[in-house]
């Protein structure tokens, strides 16, 4: 791609136009200073709700805002803002380099589920109850819905409105698509998706597989030993 100097001298010297020289240096600058802007340097940062310290990627200008998190700590997620135009490479310290923004957290979500929304944003971030009323509906689906030998995606979509349409939890709490079809989903490319599954079956299949991906994505231990209880409403209570 021509940068804007290049671009116009190339107008100059082909097509024969006139272009004054203040229009080059004007094009030069406003160039320098985009380029200026687009560059990102790793800086960090103190996680606001435990103060352990987070890295993250930060643009040189001067409101440059990027996301920070999740801690590896605590889970926490947060904001990074620049302050000042001139770049702070290195570690930023005190108020004259950072301002830090958190983000609220439900305390009944554990830093692993952060971690791993942060990785897939499409992931409920829902209470340990929760995955239970998920579980106890996709069941349900699955006795009434004929899945054959080797269901597809359109099989998954016609089990997931079932679920949400027809279940009904004793405290009243529905359950929505995305949530059904999140789970669904993991069931289906792991080769478990079939008729008459129960919910202990569900949740099991399920735990592993986001387990599985956990550690693929470099989870610390105390994380993973996080993710399995809060997934498994069946289990001990973490």
């Amino acid at each position: 791609m021509l940068r804007p100097t290049q671009l116009l001298d190339y107008a100059r010297r082909t097509l024969h136009v006139q272009v004054r020289d203040e229009s080059v240096e004007d094009a030069d600058r406003v160039d320098r200073l985009a380029a200026q802007r687009r560059s990102r340097v790793t800086e960090r940062v103190h996680c606001p709700r435990c103060d352990n310290p987070v890295e993250v990627s930060l643009g040189t200008a001067h409101g440059d805002t990027a996301h920070g998190g999740p801690c590896h700590e605590c889970g926490a997620r947060f904001f990074v803002h620049r302050k000042y135009a001139e770049a702070v490479v290195g570690v930023l310290t005190g108020e004259a380099a950072e301002r830090v923004t958190p983000i609220a957290g439900d305390a009944r979500i554990p830093p692993a589920g952060y971690f791993l929304q942060d990785i897939d944003q499409s992931i409920p971030l829902v209470d340990r109850e929760h995955w239970g009323r998920i579980y106890s509906a996709l069941s349900e689906a699955s006795t009434h819905v004929p899945l054959g030998p080797s269901p597809s995606l359109p099989d998954l979509n016609v089990l997931t409105r079932h679920a949400r349409d027809t279940f009904e939890s004793e405290d009243g709490r529905r359950v929505n698509r995305a949530e059904l079809e999140y789970v669904a989903k993991a069931l289906l490319f792991a080769g478990r998706l079939h008729e008459d599954m129960s919910p202990d079956e569900i949740c099991n299949v399920f735990t592993q597989r986001m387990l599985g991906r956990g550690d693929m994505e470099g989870m610390t231990p105390d994380m993973l030993a996080q993710l399995g209880p809060w997934l498994n409403p069946y289990g001990e209570e973490p």
